[in-house]
């Protein structure tokens, strides 16, 4: 949703109110990975809603999102898969999720200690650390990234350590 996104069009496509699947405030996910697939330099798409994994893939299957990443080289890290709902992290004001991958930047993903953060090191530091602090017996979160083994070596961050 851009800045200028309407509220009452978000709720009419909710709601079913707009039948006509048109909303002029707001992007469609082609504009957004077009846009993506245009920009300059190394991209990372993070999504960390409820339902990251829903939200993401409803206009697209598993296999044509992927090829869609592939093909615009840019990994995707989701927050959750299908229809888990994200786990609020009780300490603090954010999800886990927010808090596994805030973390994770901070230095804690560098699990080989090169002194680089690499996409996949991201994501399996964020799914480790999710796995072992969620208390909830009844509760999944399983974080998905949809990246090929090339963008997974894409380097985040330089830790300098």
């Amino acid at each position: 949703m851009p800045t200028n996104g309407d509220q009452t069009e978000i709720h009419n496509i909710f709601w079913k109110h707009n039948l006509s699947g048109s909303a002029p405030s707001l992007l469609g996910w082609n504009d957004f990975f077009e846009a993506l697939r245009k920009a300059t330099g190394r991209r990372v798409l993070i999504i960390d809603t409820c339902q990251a994994g829903s939200s993401i893939e409803s206009p697209f299957d598993a296999y044509s999102l992927s090829k869609r990443s592939a093909a615009s080289l840019f990994p995707l890290l989701l927050a959750t898969k299908g229809e888990e709902s994200s786990v609020k992290y009780s300490p603090k004001s954010h999800g886990q999720f927010t808090y596994a991958l805030l973390e994770g930047l901070k230095g804690s993903a560098d699990i080989n200690q090169d002194s680089h953060i690499t996409v996949k090191e991201l994501y399996d530091f964020i799914s480790l650390l999710i796995k072992q602090q969620l208390r909830d017996p009844n509760r999944e979160q399983t974080p998905q990234l949809i990246s090929s083994e090339n963008l997974n070596r894409i380097r985040l961050i330089n830790t300098g350590q």
